[in-house]
């Protein structure tokens, strides 16, 4: 009797120790007293539509986020462009618009491709289309609220930038 007294003792206070211990560590933006950004373990997923209108002029869409808790289990592979590459840099961005993490991707819209020429060399070819989705997937880490996309065309920076708010839809 004894013994199994001891042992419901041990094990209530294992469970109070342990609760308070997950507690008092738990991050939250009320005890963040340094303005620290709060590291979440969370995977963004980004669609977005990419289309031209009146002639030339672009637009960027956000069809939707998807939010799911966890981690990716490797790093998505990274785009490496060289410097005639036409792509675009996705920045996020938290809720001061405060850069957390940095993305390039190809352009959805304007890709080189290779292709056989009839004397059987290979020729690269640019490909333009009118509208593409494209989806992006990223950590999480710092609670992204905005998404800046920037276009480098042929390895040169477009001066034009398009933010989107990720709550909006």
């Amino acid at each position: 009797m004894k013994s199994l007294i001891l042992y419901c003792f041990c094990l209530n206070f294992l469970f109070v120790t342990a609760c308070s211990t997950l507690k008092n560590n738990t991050p939250t933006e009320g005890n963040n007293s340094q303005n620290m950004p709060v590291k979440m373990d969370e995977i963004l997923f980004i669609n977005l539509r990419m289309r031209i209108q009146n002639g030339n002029e672009k637009v960027i869409e956000l069809i939707n986020t998807i939010k799911s808790n966890g981690k990716l289990k490797t790093n998505p592979p990274q785009y490496s462009p060289n410097e005639k590459s036409t792509y675009l840099i996705l920045s996020l961005l938290n809720s001061q618009k405060k850069k957390v993490d940095e993305l390039k991707i190809e352009h959805p819209l304007m890709r080189d491709v290779e292709s056989y020429a009839e004397n059987g060399t290979i020729q690269q070819n640019a490909l333009n289309i009118p509208s593409a989705e494209f989806s992006i997937r990223i950590q999480n880490t710092y609670d992204a609220r905005f998404i800046l996309i920037k276009e480098v065309i042929k390895g040169k920076l477009v001066q034009t930038s398009y933010t989107i708010n990720l709550e909006s839809k």
